[in-house]
This record gives structure tokens, C-alpha cells and sequence, in this order.
């Protein structure tokens, strides 16, 4: 899948920029279309590798490489493609970006797959009557599965919509377009650091504890958001707290996102953990999405920053309510591991 993802951006690179958005926007469509398949199918097959690699105490640190992956190739192929393409021109620059994909693979061809997990194993691992066979329906079936479903839908909801208005709230307030720039930058960078350390305290805390935990500070930390509009871009002391305000957030997002994440490798059955992982991901994918929209129309009903991020912030204690409901019933059976 990574070598069809290296040929597609090789073919995207001999294509002139002016051409392709242009006349030939539809051909850069269908590319970034396979591109996804490309970068989806993997995905699938890593996170899946992932959870059968990964002991229950390993899984944050696990998640602290993805997640921090995840940071930096958002700065990255951001800011930093936008930079190097100023640079060195639209054609290099992909190929760059395709030439850093084929060094990526080069730890694969050091790891030997076989001698981790072999087929006795996994076959021993697989309760009586299930086959190889695949199919998404089967997961939900897992009795008090919906609790923990119910839990994935609702815990970034509160991030999701707050997220679609933080850049715009900035600029209505009167950063330049480079403040904004800088301030995302700082948070992505705090937000690295906060993947490290919730990596390394994972293995002492009760995962849903963490879990619960992280659900109160987001509560708080997007409550946060409405003393924005309070304060003056003018005023030094008012954009130190502008500041401090978008990066304490961006650093409870991250912490909170590993830890789900890690979570979310324990509700996976044994020999199904890349279809399962990347099943309860569309879940999340699907709420974050939902979030966003319902961000954007929040903030034209109200018309009022302070309260679209209260209303927002006020979304988390659906996350806290589905975590009661899920800490008071049995763990499901069957799974990697039981979540405590």
C-alpha cells in the first residue's frame, strides 16, 4: 500500500501545477481519491499489527508515536510543504514527499512478522465457530459493546465543534493571519510534549480513570474559549493568555486522544484488531465530524463566541454520563483486554 501511495504522488509530481488545478482537477481528484485507499488500507493493517503487538501497558506509549506522528505531519504538510513549495517548486516537493514514504518502509524490512504472532496462536485466540472471515456487524453483537460505542461517539464531541471555531474567533479578534499561524504552531508543539507524557504516566493509572479524568479537564479546558472575546490583541498581558488558553486545550486534546486511543485497542477481538480498531475510528471519525457541522451552525443560531464555546464545552458531560453508564456495566467478553 505504501509503494502504491509513493507511485501515485510520483505520478502527481510529473503533472504542471498550473494544469492540474486547473483543466485537470478532476485528475487530481481521482489521485487524492487512490491516495486515501492507499493511506487508508495501510492504516488498517498497522493499527491492526499494533494492537496484536502491544501489551495493555505498552499501549500508551504505542498511541504517544501515532499521535505525535499524527502532530507532526500536520505541521509538516502544512506550513512546511507550503514553505518548501515556495522554495523549490510544486514538482520536487512531491516527490520529496514520496521519497520520505519509501524511506519510512525501511523498518519493515527488518521486522518479521511470522515470529511475533503465528497462525496456532491466533487460531487458539478465536472463540469456537469463528472463521476468517470479516464482517463489521459481528462487533456489534459483543454484549455491552453499544455502552462502549455510545462512549467513542460522545467523548470528542465537545472537542470537535470547539475546534471549528477557535481560528476563526482569533481572527475576528484581530490576529493577523501569521499570529494565527504562530499560535497553532506553539499548541501543536505543546501538544507533542503532552503525548510524551501521557505515554509514560499510561502504565500507572487505571485506564478509563484517565479516560474519565481527561473527560472533566476538556470540559474545562474548552469552557476556557469564552474568555477570549474579553480580551485585546493590543494588550500583551490578554495575548499571553490568548496563548495560554489555546495551548492548555491542545495539550488536554492530545493527552485525552492517546489515551482513547489506547483504550480503544483493548476492544478489539483477537485475530479481527485491524478491523475492529478501525471500526470504533469511524465511530469517532464520525462524531468529530458530526461536531464540526453542528459547530458551525451553533455559531450562526447564537451569533455569541462566549456561548458557542459553553454550549460546546456543555457536550462533554454527554462523554462523563456515557462513561457512568459504561463503568456501571459488565466488560464486554471476548476483547483483547477488559478496560478497569
Amino acid at each position: 500500500m505504501q509503494c502504491g501511495a509513493v507511485a501515485t504522488l510520483l505520478g502527481l509530481s510529473l503533472m504542471p501545477a498550473d494544469w492540474i488545478f486547473g483543466q485537470g482537477l478532476a485528475v487530481l481528484f481521482v489521485l487524492l481519491c487512490l491516495l486515501n485507499v492507499f493511506s487508508s488500507t495501510q492504516d488498517v493493517a498497522t493499527d491492526g499489527l499494533a494492537v496484536s503487538l502491544l501489551s495493555e501497558k505498552l499501549r500508551g506509549l504505542g498511541n504517544t508515536v501515532q499521535v505525535a506522528g499524527y502532530k507532526i505531519g500536520l505541521m509538516l504538510g502544512g506550513s512546511g510543504l507550503l514553505i518548501m513549495m515556495n522554495s523549490i517548486g510544486w514538482s520536487l516537493t512531491i516527490q520529496l514527499v514520496a521519497v520520505t514514504l519509501i524511506l519510512m518502509l525501511i523498518p519493515t524490512l527488518f521486522f518479521k512478522e511470522n515470529s511475533v504472532l503465528n497462525r496456532e496462536e491466533r487460531i487458539s485466540g478465536r472463540s469456537s465457530g469463528e472463521t476468517d472471515s470479516y464482517f463489521f456487524w459481528d462487533y456489534f453483537k459483543i454484549k455491552h459493546i453499544a455502552y462502549w460505542l455510545l462512549v467513542l461517539f460522545t467523548y470528542k464531541l465537545a472537542d470537535g465543534m470547539s475546534s471549528t471555531l477557535v481560528k476563526s474567533m482569533l481572527i475576528d479578534q484581530g490576529m493577523d493571519l501569521a499570529r494565527v499561524g504562530e499560535i497553532t504552531l506553539f499548541s501543536s508543539i505543546a501538544g507533542l510534549l503532552g503525548a510524551v507524557l501521557v505515554g509514560v504516566i499510561y502504565r500507572y493509572f487505571k485506564p478509563l480513570q484517565l479516560l474519565f479524568g481527561f473527560a472533566v479537564l476538556q470540559i474545562g479546558s474548552i469552557s476556557a474559549y469564552a474568555l477570549i472575546p474579553g480580551l485585546q490583541v493590543t494588550n500583551h498581558s490578554d495575548v499571553f493568555w490568548m496563548y495560554w488558553i489555546v495551548t492548555q486545550d491542545q495539550l488536554v486534546d492530545t493527552m485525552s486522544t492517546v489515551v482513547l486511543f489506547a483504550i480503544m485497542m483493548g476492544h478489539c477481538r483477537k485475530t479481527h484488531e485491524g478491523g475492529d480498531y478501525t471500526l470504533q475510528a469511524c465511530v469517532q471519525v464520525l462524531s468529530a465530524g458530526i461536531a464540526g457541522a453542528l459547530g458551525g451552525m451553533i455559531a450562526d443560531v447564537l451569533n455569541n463566541y462566549v456561548w458557542s464555546f459553553l454550549f460546546a464545552a456543555s457536550l462533554g458531560v454527554l462523554a462523563l454520563i456515557s462513561l457512568g453508564v459504561y463503568f456501571s456495566k459488565p466488560k464486554s467478553s471476548g476483547l483483547m483486554t477488559a478496560a478497569n
